[in-house]
């Protein structure tokens, strides 16, 4: 599984500034990089981590080593090609009581309110609860799946946001 989000993001161009500019001024410098982003384990998986199966259709959270919740999810349609990315992520967003807006494939808007939500990637994908669905797992993503994201059910999603922190990583297979 390759990392997509996940890991420290280094930030280059303020990197090479900061070396040019003391090797221009006969200067020694003892620094660190400059990082866009800190990953919160530093880039290692751990032991608290999501792992989610596109072909079981199933959400497994651990935290220190233990299996906290194991649930059905729905995932993304593969009909309007609108897959669940797969690779190593982590949540670097959380909020509670947010609309999430799009597009349909027919070219329609869409707005839906979610009560939790935790974002895992640049496009807008996320772990949330969907309280139009009233079942999950097996084949529904073909042909009735999200936009891309993992809808969980509202009791393990609540569970997932109360205990997973910003950095938490993601691992989608």
């Amino acid at each position: 599984v390759k990392a997509k989000v996940f890991g420290n993001e280094i930030n280059k161009k303020q990197t090479v500034a900061l070396i040019t500019d003391a090797l221009k001024n006969g200067k020694t410098i003892d620094s660190d990089l400059v990082y866009s982003r800190r990953s919160r384990n530093n880039g290692v998986l751990g032991k608290s981590y999501i792992e989610i199966s596109l072909g079981s259709q199933h959400l497994w959270y651990f935290k220190d080593g233990k299996l906290v919740l194991d649930t059905p999810v729905v995932t993304g349609d593969p009909s309007i090609d609108h897959e669940t990315p797969t690779g190593l992520f982590e949540i670097w967003s959380k909020e509670t009581d947010r609309f999430l807006r799009g597009f349909n494939p027919d070219g329609s808007k869409y707005k839906v309110h979610v009560d939790y939500w935790m974002q895992i990637d640049y496009t807008g994908v996320g772990i949330h609860d969907t309280k139009g669905r009233a079942a999950y797992g097996g084949q529904i993503f073909n042909g009735a799946g999200s936009h891309g994201c993992i809808n969980t059910p509202i009791n393990h999603v609540r569970t997932i946001f109360n205990s997973a922190e910003n950095g938490m990583p993601v691992v989608i297979y």
